[in-house]
């Protein structure tokens, strides 16, 4: 990495501003090859174009943009720190329901509740010529863009044996994501990927909602980490998903009400998570904006 000494006549900070400024960003932008980012090399960086003000000015402008940018930092802790606050309320009650048991709950093994299943082997095709064939980098945030989802040919022997239906559950089964799952719900026609394992219960006493509430749970996480130790690939296979223990009411109405419940709270979760997002893009905007000020002579 190189590195830039200011002349004299440059304050520290005045330059420092300026490669952290959008005028920057886009001169680098402008030497990238539209997909990867060209070496940079010295004499293209000393052909950067800084219009350098007197040393009274320098400091004055930085002056200005130390005093905003420390106000800027502190708001975007306290929003950061409401945003975690607010994702940990759901985690919270999430982990309270199964911590805190009444006495309807049971105890049943997974592998006897359910048939659990690894998916088809095949190359991924963005033609239509079958299916959908759903990978475990199709799953973000709990959720599939379909239209994004690439397709694949598959026999017709084949094609009801993974087939996903509504209600199912699939797992990444290995890698970084190993344990991360996603609840089917209304989807096209799509097959699950090899890398993914299906849960698809067997009896009608647990609600597939509220087992994929489960798979969300401290307790869950901790078994994956543990099932998952000494995995050079991080794996956690069918073997140790059918032997995990899952706790629910035996009152498929007392599943309802939790599911209902816990909806609501995610809800008012993903609401609160959404402003404090926005806030904190709002703020990154700002120092944008007062940079971009500082170095067009409008600060």
């Amino acid at each position: 990495m190189g590195q830039i000494t200011p002349k004299k006549e440059v304050e520290e900070r005045f330059l420092f501003y300026v490669l952290t400024s959008s005028i920057y960003k886009k001169y680098i932008d402008e030497l990238s090859d539209g997909v990867n980012i060209n070496n940079l090399k010295y004499d293209q960086l000393g052909q950067f174009p800084v219009i350098v003000p007197p040393l009274p000015e320098q400091r004055r402008i930085v002056a200005i943009l130390d005093e905003a940018f420390e106000g800027i930092a502190t708001a975007k802790a306290d929003a950061e720190k409401n945003l975690q606050n607010a994702r940990e309320v759901f985690e919270s009650h999430l982990n309270a329901v199964f911590s805190q048991r009444g006495e309807c709950w049971v105890e049943k093994r997974l592998g006897d509740i359910s048939k659990i299943n690894y998916g088809y082997t095949t190359s991924a095709c963005y033609e239509p010529i079958g299916p959908h064939f759903l990978r475990i980098t199709d799953i973000q945030n709990n959720n599939v863009n379909w239209d994004s989802v690439p397709f694949c040919a598959i026999d017709d022997s084949d094609r009801k044996k993974y087939l996903i239906v509504n209600g199912d559950i699939v797992f990444a089964r290995t890698g970084a994501t190993t344990g991360k799952s996603y609840l089917v719900g209304d989807s096209p026609e799509a097959i699950f990927a090899s890398y993914l394992i299906r849960v698809r219960l067997t009896t009608k006493d647990l609600i597939s909602s509220f087992l994929y509430l489960f798979f969300q749970t401290a307790s869950y996480w901790e078994s994956i980490k543990n099932g998952s130790s000494g995995s050079a690939q991080g794996g956690f296979n069918a073997t140790k998903l059918s032997a995990l223990t899952i706790p629910y009411p035996s009152i498929r109405g007392k599943q309802q009400r939790v599911i209902a419940e816990l909806r609501e709270i995610a809800d008012e979760t993903q609401h609160l998570e959404s402003i404090y997002q926005q806030k904190l893009t709002a703020l990154d905007e700002l120092k944008q904006s007062l940079l971009h000020q500082a170095f067009n002579g409008d600060l």
